[in-house]
């Protein structure tokens, strides 16, 4: 109730601006009205400033997409563990922008918060936290079948240490469950995200399903993984009027990216096919995110004059 009261009179106050700004806005000699430009500031609970930013700053850039608003977020926590959030734009983008920042904190995360009682993931399997968003720029994040995950560890966890001994690669494998999957986090440079992508797909592709589920010539069997996508680089994985997925299919596997985000600022790509289609196709979706991140950090452009 009280956040509800804050942003009620929050909300009152950007209205009483605009009207200001349409009654006193900036008049060139030649008659035209410029935009009268405002910077508010509003506060946000601590547990959920994370919803604002999004992974790797995602959340802020949605606000500038939509709402034309530029958003700066301090470091420093207020005493009562609050955040302060500083919009800069017109009084009406500035409205707009609250409206959708409500909206971004009211939907679930990622990486949830077990809630009392436990929450519940799909297929009524219990979520546990993560920080996704904690790693650095350029990660990798895969999500991997649950039933796959113990061959691919190993006795005693011989798997992942013979993977991560080759390839040199750090990553990270979450004990809990995301969309039915476990969460391998790899932490750039993509070569070495490469080079521990083909020894995962190797590994996968021996697992130890029957022959009727083997390639024709018996010796691998077929590999399913999703791609975590921050949502600002599908574009770049889907290509021109979907070229990008196109070349993705003629590699021999089966994709699907729905169009909905499966969590705020993240799509999921889903690769099936025989392993080596698999590694191939996966390795050039992260090629692509690997060009992209540098474009995806740079800095919000401010509001045109």
């Amino acid at each position: 109730r009280t956040l509800g009261a804050k942003w009620q009179s929050l909300a009152a106050c950007v209205r009483v601006v605009a009207l200001l700004a349409r009654m006193f806005g900036h008049v060139e000699p030649q008659g035209v009205v410029q935009p009268m430009y405002v910077s508010v500031v509003v506060t946000c609970p601590g547990s959920r400033i994370g919803k604002v930013i999004g992974p790797g700053g995602s959340g802020l850039r949605h606000l500038w997409r939509l709402a034309r608003v530029r958003a700066h977020v301090p470091r420093e926590a207020l005493e009562n563990g609050d955040r302060e959030i500083q919009l800069t734009g017109t009084p009406e983008q500035v409205q707009q922008a609250q409206h959708i920042m409500v909206q971004m904190m009211s939907q679930p995360s990622l990486a949830p918060v077990t809630a009392p009682g436990g929450m519940m993931g799909m297929g009524g399997r219990p979520l546990a936290p993560h920080p996704v968003s904690a790693a650095p720029v350029g990660s990798a994040r895969l999500l991997l079948e649950s039933i796959r995950v113990g061959h691919l560890v190993g006795k005693a966890g011989a798997g992942l240490r013979d993977i991560r001994k080759e390839s040199g690669a750090h990553f990270e494998l979450a004990r809990g469950e995301w969309f039915g999957g476990r969460l391998l986090t790899i932490r750039p440079p993509v070569a070495k995200q490469l080079r521990c992508l083909d020894l995962l797909c190797r590994k996968l592709g021996s697992g130890p399903e029957p022959a009727s589920l083997r390639s024709p010539d018996g010796t691998s069997c077929p590999v399913h993984l999703r791609v975590l996508l921050p949502s600002e680089a599908v574009g770049s994985v889907v290509g021109k009027s979907g070229a990008g997925l196109k070349a993705l299919r003629e590699a021999g596997i089966a994709l699907e990216l729905p169009r909905e985000e499966a969590a705020q600022g993240w799509r999921l790509l889903s690769l099936s096919g025989p392993s080596h289609a698999v590694c191939a196709a996966t390795s050039a979706v992260l090629s692509k995110l690997a060009e992209s991140s540098v474009s995806m950090m740079a800095p919000l452009p401010p509001p045109a004059a």
